[in-house]
């Protein structure tokens, strides 16, 4: 009796565990980089739309740095999973605050996969569930795409 009751609490405690370690090959490296190269023309495109600048007016100067900075961050999700989804939260609130809309959280999914999978089980899900409840604050539809694309957040 007291067997079974171990082997279950040795079996909850490994899922617990991070499952892995990002895989830090080149290749994957970039393939990180040609996802972030097609997150920034998305950005840029959707920034760049004639309903985007009727609404929010065009963007200029650093304000493109600031666009397309948390997609640039998918270089080092590998290195500091962690750090890069946190990082790129703060990115999203400030180009969300700043220009209004932005298609920056295309890569949210990639940082929570990141952190999940090198965080324990409850740990990545007290980190990747905080980090979309400050995101639900931004703006995810933007003036001209589809309305096929809106899709409700709900926490």
């Amino acid at each position: 009796m007291s067997f079974g009751y171990r082997y279950c609490g040795v079996v909850m405690h490994e899922k617990l565990q991070p499952d892995r370690r990002q895989d830090r090959r080149l290749r994957w490296f970039a393939a990180d980089a040609v996802v972030a190269v097609m997150f920034i023309w998305i950005t840029v495109e959707s920034l760049r739309s004639s309903a985007y600048v009727a609404e929010y007016g065009q963007i200029e100067g650093l304000g493109w740095l600031l666009a397309i900075s948390p997609a640039l961050l998918l270089f080092v999700r590998r290195l500091a999973p962690l750090t890069a989804m946190m990082v790129a939260t703060l990115l999203y609130i400030l180009a969300s605050a700043v220009l209004g809309h932005s298609n920056a959280p295309l890569a949210v999914p990639l940082f929570a996969y990141s952190v999940g999978m090198t965080r324990p089980a409850v740990a990545s899900a007290w980190l990747v569930g905080g980090a979309a409840a400050v995101m639900s604050t931004t703006v995810f539809f933007g003036p001209g795409e589809p309305l096929a694309l809106s899709v409700p957040v709900v926490i």
